[in-house]
């Protein structure tokens, strides 16, 4: 268990182990950075200031067998982040691995260069198709077009308005 928790304590990314209740049993240096120590308490409480889980909650989706990453902006935390939760087995008990990893620069510099171009390209939009496509990819979020080019963001998802 101790490997484990080395290796856990290495990674760039917030990273917990949770009970099936929500409860914290884990946390590693990144994530003590940025909660303090946060052993025994709710996830939801800790990560979204809730008293229960979140609709979008990953450990529920994993759960349900999906595995997948999941992108979401937090108000209480003003930050966007991706994540998600493998359920694993340890010692004959389930528990969560739950990976937390803080897009919020990747968001806003996609921002900032959409905007930067939606004034240069004065309605020239496959200029703009392009790029957001490869920032989109760069930084492995969701970004769409449509509209009249004003960046919207919500729900973990941007789109640019373009008409």
């Amino acid at each position: 268990m101790e490997q484990l928790y080395t290796i856990l304590d290495n990674l760039n990314l917030i990273t917990f182990l949770i009970t099936p209740d929500f409860e914290i049993t884990y946390e590693n240096r990144k994530a003590k950075e940025i909660f303090g120590d946060v052993v025994g308490k709710k996830c939801y409480e800790v990560m979204h200031g809730l008293t229960s889980s979140p609709t979008f909650c990953r450990i529920i989706a994993a759960q349900k067998g999906d595995e997948s990453w999941e992108e979401f902006y937090e108000p209480t935390l003003s930050k966007w982040f991706m994540a998600k939760a493998s359920m694993i087995s340890m010692n004959g008990e389930t528990f969560f691995l739950h990976f937390v990893d803080d897009i919020t620069d990747a968001i806003e510099a996609a921002i900032d260069i959409i905007q930067h171009l939606k004034i240069d390209m004065k309605g020239e939009l496959k200029p703009i198709f392009d790029v957001v496509s490869k920032v989109s990819k760069s930084y492995n979020t969701q970004i769409s077009l449509s509209g009249d080019c004003e960046v919207l963001a919500d729900e973990g998802l941007i789109s640019i308005l373009t008409t």
